[in-house]
C-alpha cells in the first residue's frame, strides 16, 4: 500500500465516474443495504446485550438515538443489577479459549520431500501462533460469539508491516501475516445461506484513517473525514468507548470503506475485490486470495440461518427477572423500615413531618379520638424471598456455567463430584468448540497459502523442534508444499483438570501407575504436552545428553538424575527424522544408554518396576530398549536383578565412542 501521504485539510471535489463505476458502487451500497435489512431485528437485541454485558441492564435499545436508554421512574423506585452476564461471558471465553488447538499439517503424500515440507509447515503455523498471539485474537472472537451469538475472525496479508528488504525498485516491507476481529454489525453477507464458503459474496464496513485511505488509493485524496457520520458506523469505533453517543467523536478523522469480496463465478472466474466510499470506486480487482478471508464462529447454531444465538439471548430473561425481582425485595424493604402514615383529616400534622430523628416528640390534635398509625407492608411470602436464589440456579443450568467452573465450590461436595459436574457442564460447549477448531483450521490453510505467495526469500523463525528443543530455522514460501490444516476434533474441548488428576490417582491405587509419575500428574494436571509436567531443568540436562551422542561424546548416567524424564526426551529424539540420519554406530549408542536408563530408574523406582519389552520405531531391524542383538538382551534381563554390568559381559562398553568416533 505504500507508505502514508500528507493529510489533506481541504480535499479536492470528486471525479466524475463512468456508468460502470457508478453501477459497481449501487451493487455494492444495494448489496450492503439488504443485508442491514435482513439482520435488523437482530441488531438492537446484540446492542441491548452488549449493554447488559456491562451493566446497564433496565435500558432498551432507541434506533431514533442510536443509545440504550432508561426510562425515568420516581425516585423511590429500586433498580438493582446483580450482573451474572458479565461473569458468565468471562468465564466461559475463558474455557472455551484455554486450550490451545492441536494443528497439523497433512503432507502431499508418503514422499519424504513432502513429509518434511508438512514439518516446515508445522514450525510455520507455530511460529505465527505466537507472533499474531491468536490465543487474545480467539478471546476477542469468542466474546462476540457470547454475546451476539457470531463472531468473525478475519485474516490477511499487511504489506505494509514486516521486515524492510531492500530491492530493485527501493525499500519496501516483507509483508506479515496478521489477523483481526469483525463484529457481527460490520459483516454483511448473502442473506441466502447459512455459512461463508456458500455465500457468493460478503463484506466489511471499515473505519480506515484518512491519511491511509489516501495513501493507498488514488481518489482518496478526494475523501472527506467524518462525512458519513448520517450512515450506519461501524461498530468498533462505538462499542465500548466513552464517547459512543458522540457521532462526530468516532469519525473526525476516518472515513467508511464498503470492503466488498466476491468468489469466482463464470462471470469473474477470480472473484472480485471492490472497495466504495462516500460513492467513490475506490477499487475494483479480482479477489487477492482463493477464498473467503472470513471464518465464523457461532455458539446457538440456529437451522437454517448464518447468525447464531448468544450465550446472552439464552440467559437475558432470567437476568432481567432477578433484577425486578431483587429491586421488589429491597422496595419492601425500604417500606418496612420506612413505611407510610396514615394521617386522619384534621390532626395538625404535615406529611413531612416524620422524619428518621431518634426520641423525635410530634405533637398532634385528637380528630375524634384518632391518631397517625404506621401502614406496614405485608411479609414477604418465603417463596419470594427463595426466588433469587432459583433465578440464579437457572442461569447456571441454561448457560452450562455453574459454580464449579466459576471456581465457587462447596465444601460439602466432594472433589470427585465437582470433576464429574464440570466434566458434563464441559461437554455441553462440544458444537461452539468444534466451530472454533474450523476457523482456527481455516485461518491456518489460509497462512500458509500466504506464505507461499508471498514470502520469497528464507525467514528466521523461532520455533520447537521435534524433540521439543528451541531451534531456529529458516523458512520461505518454497519450502512448502501442502497448505492442507488439520486441527485434531475435539482439541478446544475444555476439560477438567481436578478430573485428570483424581483419575491419576485413581490408577495409583490401582497400581497402573507409579508413585513418582501419579505424584506429577497429580501436581501439574494430566496434560498432552511433554514439557509442561515434567522437570524442565532436567528436560534441558536431557537434550544437551542427546545432542553430545549424536555428536559421538558419550557422558556417564548419575543415579540422581530424573531418568524417566531422560527415558522421554530420548524417546522423542528417536523418532524424529534426525535420528534416521544418524550412522548405525551412534544409533547403537543410543540403544545401549537408553537401556542403561531404564536400569538404573528401575533400581530407583523399586524391585517391582520392570524394564519394558517394545519394538523400535519402523525402520529400525533392532531393539531400542534392548541394545544391539537378543543374545545382549538375553544377557541384559538375567543380570538385571544381581546389578551386573550387562554390557561388560557382552564385550561392549555403552558409555565410550565407538572407534574412529
Amino acid at each position: 500500500m505504500g507508505h502514508l501521504s500528507i493529510v489533506m485539510d481541504k480535499p479536492a471535489s470528486a471525479p466524475t465516474q463512468d456508468i460502470e463505476q457508478r453501477k459497481t458502487v449501487r451493487m455494492v451500497d444495494n448489496a450492503i443495504e439488504s443485508s442491514r435489512s435482513a439482520k435488523l431485528h437482530r441488531v438492537s437485541k446484540w446492542r441491548e446485550h452488549q449493554a447488559l454485558y456491562r451493566g446497564n441492564q433496565w435500558g432498551e435499545w432507541s434506533q431514533a438515538l442510536g443509545r440504550v436508554v432508561e426510562r425515568a421512574i420516581p425516585i423511590h423506585r429500586v433498580r438493582a443489577t446483580a450482573n451474572y452476564t458479565q461473569p458468565t461471558v468471562d468465564v466461559l471465553v475463558a474455557r472455551l479459549t484455554e486450550n490451545r488447538p492441536a494443528v497439523s499439517v497433512l503432507p502431499g503424500s508418503r514422499d519424504a520431500e513432502d513429509e518434511d515440507a508438512a514439518r516446515a509447515a508445522d514450525k510455520i503455523l507455530d511460529y505465527e501462533w505466537r507472533m499474531s498471539a491468536m490465543r487474545a485474537r480467539l478471546q476477542s472472537v469468542v466474546r462476540w460469539t457470547a454475546l451476539c451469538g457470531t463472531g468473525i475472525l478475519k485474516g490477511y496479508w499487511d504489506w505494509n508491516d514486516g521486515e524492510i528488504e531492500h530491492g530493485p525498485d527501493g525499500p519496501r516491507y516483507s509483508g506479515k501475516l496478521k489477523s483481526a476481529t469483525v463484529s457481527p454489525f460490520d459483516f454483511h453477507i448473502d442473506s441466502a445461506v447459512e455459512t461463508i464458503p456458500e455465500a457468493r459474496w460478503v463484506a466489511q464496513e471499515c473505519a480506515v484513517p484518512i491519511d491511509e485511505a489516501r495513501a493507498r488509493w488514488a481518489l482518496g485524496e478526494y475523501l472527506q473525514p467524518g462525512a458519513d457520520v448520517g450512515e450506519v458506523p461501524a461498530s468498533a469505533f462505538w462499542t465500548g468507548q466513552d464517547g459512543q453517543d458522540n457521532a462526530s467523536l468516532r469519525f473526525d478523522d476516518r472515513v467508511l470503506v464498503y470492503e466488498y469480496w466476491e468468489r469466482a463465478s463464470l462471470r469473474y472466474p477470480n472473484g472480485r475485490y471492490v472497495c466504495t466510499s462516500q460513492g467513490l470506486l475506490l477499487q475494483n480487482d479480482p479477489m487477492p486470495y482463493p477464498t473467503f478471508p472470513f471464518w465464523a464462529i457461532r455458539h446457538v447454531v440456529e437451522a437454517g440461518q448464518f447468525w447464531g444465538a448468544g450465550v446472552v439471548a439464552v440467559m437475558r430473561p432470567l437476568q432481567l427477572q432477578l433484577n425486578r425481582t431483587l429491586s421488589q425485595i429491597l422496595e419492601n424493604g425500604n417500606l418496612t423500615a420506612r413505611p407510610k402514615v396514615l394521617l386522619p383529616s384534621g390532626c395538625g400534622i404535615g406529611k413531612h413531618a416524620f422524619t428518621s430523628e431518634p426520641g423525635e416528640v410530634i405533637e398532634y390534635n385528637v380528630a375524634a379520638g384518632a391518631k397517625p398509625e404506621w401502614l406496614h407492608p405485608p411479609p414477604l411470602p418465603a417463596y419470594i424471598q427463595g426466588l433469587p436464589g432459583q433465578l440464579i440456579q437457572h442461569i447456571y443450568d441454561v448457560t452450562g456455567v455453574n459454580e464449579p467452573m466459576r471456581g465457587a465450590s462447596s465444601a460439602a461436595v466432594s472433589g470427585r463430584a465437582i470433576a464429574t459436574a464440570v466434566a458434563a457442564d464441559m461437554s455441553k460447549l462440544g458444537v461452539t468448540a468444534e466451530t472454533i477448531e474450523s476457523a482456527v483450521q481455516g485461518f491456518g490453510s489460509f497462512g500458509l497459502w500466504c506464505w507461499q505467495h508471498n514470502v520469497t526469500t528464507e525467514r528466521m523463525i523461532a520455533t520447537i523442534g521435534d524433540d521439543g528443543a528451541n531451534e531456529v530455522v529458516a523458512l520461505s514460501g518454497a519450502d512448502l508444499k501442502s497448505n492442507d490444516v488439520v486441527v485434531q476434533p475435539g482439541s478446544m474441548i475444555p476439560y477438567s483438570k481436578d478430573s485428570r488428576r483424581q483419575k491419576a490417582l485413581e490408577f495409583f491405587t490401582a497400581g497402573i501407575i507409579d508413585a513418582p509419575t501419579a505424584r506429577r500428574l497429580a501436581e501439574f494436571g494430566w496434560e498432552d504436552s511433554r514439557d509442561s509436567s515434567i522437570n524442565p531443568a532436567a528436560r534441558q540436562r536431557a537434550r544437551e545428553v542427546v545432542y553430545q551422542l549424536a555428536q559421538g561424546v558419550v557422558e556417564t548416567p548419575e543415579q540422581w538424575w530424573d531418568h524417566p524424564t531422560f527415558i522421554d526426551t530420548f524417546l522423542a529424539y528417536m523418532y524424529t527424522r534426525d535420528w534416521g540420519r544418524l550412522p548405525d554406530d551412534r544409533k547403537e549408542m543410543f540403544r545401549q544408554y537408553l537401556w542403561k536408563l531404564y536400569e538404573m530408574n528401575a533400581q530407583v523406582s523399586g524391585p517391582e518396576q520392570e524394564v519394558p519389552e517394545t519394538t523400535e520405531p519402523a525402520g529400525s531391524t533392532t531393539g531400542v530398549y534392548g541394545g544391539g542383538s537378543p543374545e545382549m538382551n538375553q544377557a541384559t534381563m538375567a543380570q538385571a536383578d544381581v546389578g551386573a554390568d550387562p554390557y561388560a559381559e557382552a564385550g561392549m562398553s555403552p558409555f565410550s565412542a565407538p572407534a574412529g568416533a
